[in-house]
C-alpha cells in the first residue's frame, strides 16, 4: 500500500468539502429557481384569472347596458312613436299642431297602403246595441259622393270588431272593420272609383228577417215595455 502524507490528506479533505459545499449551494440555487418558477406560474395563473374575470365583468356590464338601452328605446317607442304594420302614405284625420294632446283611442291618421291592396272600411257604431254585431254579417254601404238610388250600394261583410270602445269626435263607439275588394262594384253592377277617405253610411244586417217581422218586432217591444210598467 502507498501511504500519503498528512498534507495530501488535508488537501484532499479540503477539496472534498469544497465539492460538497458547491453541490449544496447548487442544490439550494436549484430549489430557489424551482420556487421562482412556481411563483411565476402562479402569477401567470392569477393574471389569467383576473383577465378572464375582467372580460366576464365587461361583457356582463355591456349586456346590462345594452338591455337597459333596448328597454328605454322600447318604452320611448311605446310612448312617443306611432308604428304601422304596413308601408304606405299617411293621411291625417284632422289638423294637428305641436303639443296637442291625443286622447286614448283617438284616430290620429290613416295609412294608405302602397301598391295593389284591398280597401279597408271602418264603421263607427254606438255602444248601445253593439253586441248584436257579429263577424260575417252583411254590410250595405251607401257612398256619399254616389247617391245609392242612382248608383246602388256596395255590399260586403263584417271582418272585425274592436274589443274595446274608442272615442271618435267626442263619441264613444266601437270600430267595425270591413275589407272591400280593390274594385268597388255596386249592386247595380256600377264600378265606383276608390279614393282616399271615402265616406258614407253603412247598414249592418244583424238579423235576416222579413218585412212583416220588421213591423211586428217594434210593436212587440212596445207592448212588453207597457206590460212591465
Amino acid at each position: 500500500q502507498k501511504a500519503i502524507s498528512t498534507s495530501e490528506l488535508e488537501r484532499s479533505r479540503k477539496e472534498w468539502l469544497e465539492a460538497v459545499n458547491q453541490y449544496e449551494n447548487q442544490y439550494t440555487s436549484f430549489n430557489n429557481l424551482n420556487i421562482q418558477v412556481e411563483q411565476a406560474e402562479q402569477t401567470i395563473f392569477d393574471l389569467e384569472e383576473e383577465r378572464s374575470k375582467g372580460i366576464r365583468d365587461f361583457h356582463r356590464s355591456i349586456k346590462s347596458k345594452l338591455d337597459n338601452l333596448r328597454s328605454s328605446a322600447s318604452a320611448w317607442e311605446k310612448s312617443y312613436l306611432l308604428k304601422s304594420p304596413v308601408e304606405g302614405r299617411i293621411s291625417l284625420s284632422k289638423f294637428w299642431d305641436k303639443n296637442q294632446n291625443i286622447g286614448i283611442g283617438e284616430v290620429v291618421a290613416t295609412v294608405i297602403p302602397s301598391g295593389e291592396t284591398k280597401v279597408i272600411g271602418k264603421i263607427y257604431i254606438p255602444v248601445h246595441g253593439a253586441g248584436k254585431v257579429k263577424i260575417g254579417q252583411k254590410v250595405n254601404v251607401k257612398i256619399d259622393n254616389y247617391p245609392y238610388l242612382e248608383y246602388g250600394m256596395v255590399t260586403d261583410s263584417v271582418e272585425g270588431i274592436s274589443e274595446v270602445p274608442a272615442v271618435i269626435d267626442n263619441k264613444t263607439v266601437y270600430i267595425v272593420t270591413v275589407q272591400f275588394p280593390r274594385k268597388l262594384v255596386t249592386g247595380y253592377k256600377i264600378e265606383i272609383p276608390s279614393s282616399e277617405e271615402m265616406t258614407g253610411v253603412a247598414e249592418i244586417i244583424t238579423t235576416d228577417i222579413s218585412v212583416l217581422k220588421r213591423i211586428i218586432y217594434p210593436i212587440r217591444h212596445m207592448l212588453e215595455r207597457v206590460t212591465r210598467s
